[in-house]
């Protein structure tokens, strides 16, 4: 197929544009070598020319598992997926589904957080309902731990909500 200049600039900044050169030019139906090509004639890529390299050593098992991570989150090849780990400005340090396991355990200790609250407050409302008072030091140390459950739970809340702006 015969492309207008136009469409080669088109297509060059849509490729560059892309999660994979290579995936774009065989979506396409086009060959890499024309991409290239077009891509160094009709687009101007001084300021991100990549003439720097990395290279980092990893043992098998952390290979396979920053395959594995690449693939969950659909990158097409591992030098994308580094670069995004490296350079995303949203990077919490922890993989997609790292990241949704720490969500979900910090809601489950914030439910449990909250259930202990109201378990303290129901029995309290019992004990008064019954014109039952506890010790002196009893009520200081629920007091205590009541304090410390509410100053958990807005650490708590504070962190997963940090966490969920980073996602």
């Amino acid at each position: 197929m015969k492309y207008s200049i136009e469409q080669k600039k088109q297509h060059a900044e849509k490729a560059l544009s892309s999660k994979s050169i290579l995936d774009y030019a065989s979506k396409n139906g086009i060959s890499k070598s024309a991409i290239y090509m077009w891509i160094n004639k009709y687009v101007k890529c001084d300021s991100t020319k990549k003439t720097e390299s990395l290279n980092v050593q990893l043992t098998p098992d952390q290979m396979n598992r920053f395959k594995s991570d690449a693939e969950r989150c659909k990158f097409s090849n591992l030098s994308t997926y580094a670069k995004s780990k490296l350079f995303d400005k949203k990077n919490t340090g922890l993989s997609p589904l790292e990241s949704f396991k720490e969500i979900r355990r910090l809601k489950n200790e914030i439910s449990r957080i909250g259930n202990n609250i109201n378990q303290m407050a129901y029995h309290f409302h019992v004990l008064h309902k019954n014109s039952v008072l506890p010790e002196k030091e009893t009520l200081v140390k629920l007091e205590k731990t009541l304090i410390e459950l509410t100053i958990k739970k807005k650490e708590l809340v504070y962190y997963l909500d940090r966490l969920k702006k980073q996602l």
